[in-house]
């Protein structure tokens, strides 16, 4: 059996715990990055993989790579370009992502 984004969230107590925390702090609005720097996300810090768009340029500067993403994927992404050859073939699932919201406009599922 498939599970749908939601099914994964409420299988996993932190996820959930996170998501919550997402949806209580910008209501109805895009979270922002001094949301992130909020005691609340702190403990989430390490998990996260945070990205600057930037216009002119058309792609995303990774400007925060959590440890737990470095020590999993082995390397840290922190000031790459989600365009950047060497991030595209070790995160193509990030990019993809990144991509995903920006351009379609849809929720990562």
């Amino acid at each position: 059996m498939n599970n749908t984004s939601s099914e994964r969230i409420n299988e996993n107590p932190k996820i959930k715990e996170f998501v919550d925390l997402v949806h209580s702090t910008k209501g109805d609005n895009w979270l922002k990055f001094a949301d992130l720097q909020k005691r609340p996300f702190m403990q989430f810090w390490k998990n996260m993989v945070i990205a600057k768009y930037h216009d002119e340029m058309d792609d995303f500067e990774i400007v925060f790579y959590g440890v737990t993403i470095v020590d999993l994927l082995k390397r840290d992404a922190t000031g790459k370009f989600t365009k950047d050859d060497d991030y595209t073939v070790s995160s193509p699932k990030i990019s993809e992502a990144h991509w995903k919201v920006l351009k379609e406009e849809k929720k990562i599922t």
